[in-house]
């Protein structure tokens, strides 16, 4: 057989570009995704660790306004 070398074989081949092309726009694509699907998940995750915080702070100032007294009047029986 006459082949030259590189004819035939894939390791000796030149490639022309477009299988590593499709392979980076595969990882880019696969990137911005993932990418994606975390800043999703940090907003989620963010956004209930503020609402936590909120209701911890609500919870904190209205025992706080209980304990000092200033809080809504309670109701007394009148002497009548």
């Amino acid at each position: 057989m006459s082949e030259t070398p590189g004819e035939t074989d894939p390791v000796r081949s030149r490639p022309d570009g477009s299988a590593y092309k499709a392979h980076m726009e595969a990882l880019t694509a696969r990137n911005d995704a993932v990418r994606k699907a975390g800043r999703a998940e940090r907003k989620t995750r963010e956004d209930a660790e503020e609402r936590g915080r909120r209701e911890a702070n609500a919870r904190q100032d209205s025992d706080l306004r209980q304990s000092s007294g200033h809080g809504p009047p309670k109701r007394t029986r009148s002497a009548g």
